[in-house]
């Protein structure tokens, strides 16, 4: 089962960026971009990561990162799933502390 969530999710930190002009065509560079940054991503989440042929300043280079966001729902849903449960184990402590407390006061 995949199980990465919250922890993963935490350590993800969403950009907002505009390409500096040396990606070539293809890229806008004129617009702000949101997103997350493939070399930020890369040691939280390596398989939210692609490495492959890109171009960088007119020249091609093997090692170009793009960020591969196919996973990031299933992240999402299992930090969900996480906090649900924080959720319902903080009522039934809040719970029990007014159960403590209304005994406490008709004492």
């Amino acid at each position: 089962d995949f199980t990465d969530g919250l922890s993963t999710v935490l350590k993800l930190r969403p950009r907002a960026y505009t390409y500096n002009g040396r990606g070539g065509p293809g890229y806008d560079d004129a617009d702000t971009h949101i997103g997350f940054v493939a070399q930020e991503a890369e040691p939280v989440a390596p398989y939210l990561v692609q490495t492959g042929v890109g171009v960088i300043g007119g020249a091609e280079v093997g090692d170009f990162k793009y960020y591969q966001g196919h996973a990031l729902p299933f992240i999402i849903v299992n930090a969900i799933k996480e906090q649900q449960k924080q959720i319902e184990e903080l009522k039934a402590e809040n719970s029990a502390l007014k159960n403590r407390i209304e005994i406490l006061e008709n004492k």
